[in-house]
């Protein structure tokens, strides 16, 4: 059920973050293919740092401490995903790129609080 549960979870965020790039304006091949692959970069990451916390210290039984760390880790990945998409679309607008970033993860993050408490 897990397996089923993340892939479903990579698939709904892979959906959003394109959907916003589009939105946005980024719609080259080029763009789109580095969307997808930073995010199948960060994403596996993002969710096995919080499974292994999980795991670990019972992060999800300690709803403070989850969001705590759920928004220092989304702060870490916005970081991560900005360098490797400015490093990757290097012809394109470095603030561009940020915002573009931001909003994802932002959409991201908020459909899954929402997801999250209804």
């Amino acid at each position: 059920m897990f397996t089923l549960n993340y892939f479903l979870a990579l698939f709904l965020t892979l959906s959003l973050e394109v959907i916003t790039g589009l939105v946005l304006g980024f719609r080259k091949k080029r763009e789109i293919a580095n969307i997808i692959l930073v995010n199948l970069v960060t994403h596996p990451l993002l969710n096995y740092i919080l499974f292994v916390l999980n795991y670990y210290f019972f992060i999800f039984n300690k709803n403070y401490v989850f969001w705590i760390l759920l928004i220092i880790l989304e702060i870490v990945v916005i970081l991560i995903e900005n360098f490797l998409l400015k490093y990757s679309l290097s012809y394109l607008n470095k603030r561009k790129i940020l915002f573009l970033v931001i909003s994802m993860n932002f959409i991201s993050f908020l459909v899954f609080f929402l997801s999250y408490f209804f």
